[in-house]
């Protein structure tokens, strides 16, 4: 953020100070969590203190995040107008719309107060849709315009194609289970998104058992849906789910797009 005055910007004085109340004074006055004694009260409200200037630098360095652009498209200019407009019915038929405009506030909020939070929850609603086999929850959580690169494969795969995979995958698979080994969040900058490396496992419709040791990157757009996958896996441990006979209605459109 910049502005007329020159440096130090606002948000690098807020830091600045946040910095102090998080070194300089919480190690004069001891980690105390429990609040015994004069010296770890001070602890702790040094510590409050510094979260709430952590969220304003957050903010004032956060610049626009979109919302009154999204809002001025739907003829609104600010939140308490929008909720008013739906409200009413006046959006019922801009659906497709609305809600890019709420994901996008949504998270800007999020990552303003809760830094990490909104990836954190979009990882685990995505493995956790995955796991129960719902393609559908899968999908809504990505962007017209995802892409999806497999190692081995040729090229990056569309939506279309992205889902056929994963429609077969279900369909090759009796259950699914995934065991985070780690997980990065990536922000603060032009991306977000995390990376996470997780072993993928369970068994196939005949009871074979698989197992993939996995690492995945998921870029997300700024309206809070995946815009870029990339995993990275041995193709190898596919084996015994493409040995799998998936119902006849998916076989022909699936199992050939998950070789490619």
């Amino acid at each position: 953020m910049t502005t007329d005055h020159g440096r130090p910007t606002a948000a690098e004085l807020v830091a600045a100070v946040a910095e102090f109340l998080e070194s300089d004074v919480r190690a004069a006055t001891g980690d105390d969590v429990a609040g015994r004694g004069e010296m770890g009260r001070v602890n702790f409200h040094a510590r409050v203190a510094a979260n709430v200037l952590r969220i304003v630098e957050r903010e004032l360095g956060d610049g626009a995040d979109g919302s009154p652009a999204a809002w001025a498209a739907l003829g609104v200019s600010d939140e308490a107008q929008l909720a008013a407009a739906i409200r009413d019915g006046r959006l019922d038929d801009r659906a497709d719309y609305v809600l890019p405009a709420l994901r996008r506030s949504v998270l800007a909020r999020l990552n303003v107060a809760h830094p990490g939070y909104g990836m954190d929850s979009l990882a685990d609603r995505l493995f956790t849709a995955m796991e129960a086999g719902d393609v559908d929850a899968v999908a809504a959580m990505w962007s017209p315009d995802v892409t999806v690169r497999q190692v081995g494969a040729a090229g990056r795969r569309d939506k279309a194609r992205a889902r056929r995979v994963i429609d077969w995958f279900v369909s090759a698979s009796a259950d699914r289970h995934y065991d985070v080994l780690a997980r990065h969040l990536l922000g603060g900058g032009s991306v977000q998104g995390f990376v996470q490396q997780h072993r993928l496992h369970g068994h196939c419709r005949d009871g074979t058992p698989y197992s993939l040791r996995m690492a995945i990157i998921v870029v997300v757009g700024a309206d809070g849906l995946i815009t870029q996958i990339d995993e990275y896996f041995d193709p190898a441990d596919l084996t015994p789910l493409l040995a799998q006979q998936v119902p006849s209605s998916r076989s022909s459109r699936s199992s050939q797009s998950s070789r490619r």
